[in-house]
């Protein structure tokens, strides 16, 4: 079964369960390193440009910190985002002409997902993978229409045995 990425819409209650989150996580990392326990973390770099980054912001009437921010450079992005769609995508890897392996690696995919949705579409191309969701949702739908028509003939049948 192939699934689409789905853009989820934002609102108050994700919002407010990713912020719980983040700070769930932020208090059971200083809670292991104060009592000396080991952890595992996820490790975000640094853009290896950011001068170059900030720069362009500035061309833009923008200002971004002098050291790298993530959520500096995220509200830059949206902001862009909102006003030049076209220049400033969501996606910006698609279309690129990037081998499979760079787009995994930017996407912070891991190996072992992106080895089993290799495995699961056996080397469907973009397109005929599509046309497969496409026609495994009309099946779907396609089904739920025989379940009701068995359901009203049963229901006939039943109703015609008491009459007669």
């Amino acid at each position: 079964m192939f699934a689409d990425l789905e853009v989820e819409e934002t609102n108050r209650a994700k919002a407010l369960i990713e912020d719980f989150m983040i700070a769930a996580n932020g208090v059971t990392a200083r809670y292991l390193e104060a009592r000396g326990y080991p952890s595992l973390r996820r490790i975000l770099r640094s853009p290896a440009r950011w001068e170059r980054i900030v720069e362009l912001a500035a061309a833009l009437g923008e200002s971004l910190p002098p050291e790298p921010a993530a959520a500096a450079l995220e509200a830059f992005l949206a902001k862009r985002r909102r006003a030049d769609p076209l220049r400033f995508p969501d996606e910006t890897l698609l279309g690129q002409s990037k081998k499979i392996a760079e787009v995994v690696r930017a996407l912070v995919i891991s190996d072992v997902t992106d080895s089993r949705w290799r495995q699961e579409s056996g080397g469907m191309t973009t397109a005929k993978a599509k046309r497969l969701n496409e026609l495994e949702h009309e099946d779907g739908q396609l089904q739920k229409i025989v379940a009701d028509l068995t359901l009203d003939m049963l229901i006939l049948h039943e109703a015609a045995k008491r009459n007669f």
